[in-house]
């Protein structure tokens, strides 16, 4: 059986801002390459990449570059130190625009999740015209985009991006960790269900992913 190519693409901001919840940050980021090395051990048929992409006004940093699941470890605070603006613009086309000169459409999606703790303030190279409409194309050949952020309209900013599926989080040590329980949560449904629909694999993230958005939000909930 050929094997389903899933690119995991996490754009992470890596602006002044996150310092207060920068050791919660790089545990939730942990917890989801875990969750990624689970599925890579539990279907044999799904063959897992990785490209972690930091930004801020220093640069756009390619932390991990399509590389496969098992040659990643944890990161550490070496990989990660929060300073300066947040080009969010520029971080997001570099990134997706990169990573597709190697994906190979053929039998494959990719997955992107893009987290900040605040709106852009500092691009230079793409506006948000551009990137709405480089998302929207990529929409059509299986790529899957989520928005996750704080301090800001997250539902506003998303669809601005052209971007369906986002949460909005409490910049705050339980909100970064309840949130990456969360995305773990639902990127393990996601890949437990992938198999066979990749022909249909954007509209199937949605589902999955509005289903973990409204379990978390349900929970809240329960616990006020």
């Amino acid at each position: 059986m050929e094997k389903l190519n899933i690119y995991n693409l996490i754009i992470l901001d890596e602006s002044g801002s996150m310092e207060s919840i920068k050791k919660q940050t790089i545990a939730g980021f942990n917890k989801l390459i875990y969750t990624i090395k689970k599925a890579q051990d539990d279907f044999k048929e799904q063959n897992h990449r990785v490209t972690f992409v930091t930004f801020n006004s220093d640069g756009v940093k390619f932390r991990i570059f399509n590389n496969s699941i098992s040659e990643i470890n944890k990161i550490t605070e070496k990989m990660y130190n929060p300073s300066s603006m947040t080009p969010l613009y520029d971080a997001i086309g570099e990134s997706i625009l990169k990573l597709k000169e190697v994906v190979d459409d053929d039998h494959s999606v990719v997955i992107t999740t893009i987290l900040t703790d605040g709106a852009e303030n500092s691009s230079k190279e793409f506006t948000q015209n551009n990137i709405s409409s480089l998302i929207a194309e990529l929409k059509e050949k299986n790529w899957s985009f989520s928005y996750i952020g704080a301090n800001q309209d997250v539902e506003r900013v998303s669809k601005g991006l052209s971007i369906t599926n986002n949460i909005t989080f409490s910049a705050t040590e339980s909100g970064v960790l309840g949130t990456f329980n969360n995305l773990s949560n639902i990127f393990g449904d996601m890949f437990s269900g992938l198999n066979h629909r990749v022909n249909n694999s954007n509209s199937f993230f949605d589902e999955i992913f509005q289903k973990g958005k409204d379990k978390k939000t349900e929970k809240d909930k329960k616990n006020v």
